[in-house]
């Protein structure tokens, strides 16, 4: 298996599923509630509101900045580590654009264009394998890495978007549906109400979010199985390697 590798050394980009509650529609600006500030959270915050007919609200678990996969620890953040003179991102160091991807290709452009991304140097990327010791530099590959860390893309995505840090919708009681509108509660006190749900957040917490939630069907598309495998069967949920 090869290893993608700059410093400091960590993992690939993962994008997860969105997914959206409906309500009825009002000609009123609608008030959405985004579970998760991820990429997929804050994409999802950020092409509601260019809508102009959305708020959306994002909440997230993270203690100083959204971001989820795509987030960095940067030098002045407590408490006190080794690397408070690094930039250490906690996840994602590389973006790669495959060739069908043409709209994030286009995403990626304007990340470039707006100081968000540059490209790695040619030949800064290596291959290490189990059958060498040497690294070897991966030839004609395209990549890209946020300037100032991976952390530039959250922070370009959450701009101008209400997000709401360090906090924890739990999945066993932090959404209800109450007279028509979503509420939302973390640590036993109401965020608020809003028209709109979404779940931007991984498949098992996305589960017990939903579990409890009248629209059944929506429900049972987002049960999980963490396994290596797949039952013979197929079973009756998604089925998510550990």
């Amino acid at each position: 298996m090869n290893t993608l590798t700059r410093l400091p050394i960590l993992f690939v980009l993962t994008i997860l599923t969105v997914l959206t509650v409906h309500l009825p529609m009002s000609s009123a600006l609608q008030t959405v509630a985004i579970i998760g500030g991820g990429i997929s959270g804050l994409s999802c915050a950020q092409h509601l509101a260019k809508t102009n007919k959305f708020v959306p609200t994002v909440f997230d678990t993270g203690r100083l900045r959204p971001g989820g996969r795509c987030s960095s620890r940067q030098p002045e953040d407590s408490p006190a580590s080794t690397f408070d003179h690094c930039v250490v991102d906690h996840a994602t160091q590389i973006i790669r654009v495959p060739p069908s991807y043409t709209e994030f290709k286009s995403q990626v452009e304007t990340w470039l264009s707006d100081g968000v991304l540059a490209s790695f140097p040619p030949n800064s990327i290596q291959s290490i394998t189990a059958q060498s010791k040497v690294a070897q530099p991966i030839a004609d590959m395209e990549a890209y890495y946020g300037i100032g860390g991976m952390q530039s893309i959250p922070l370009s995505l959450s701009s101008g978007i209400n997000v709401v840090q360090d906090c924890w919708v739990s999945p066993s009681n932090g959404v209800k549906l109450k007279g028509g509108k979503w509420v939302v509660k973390s640590k036993g006190e109401e965020l608020g109400s809003f028209d709109k749900l979404v779940i931007a957040h991984n498949g098992k917490c996305a589960d017990r979010l939903m579990s409890k939630t009248p629209a059944k069907e929506l429900h049972n598309l987002l049960r999980v199985n963490f396994a290596d495998r797949v039952s013979k069967s197929g079973g009756k949920r998604m089925t998510l390697n550990r």
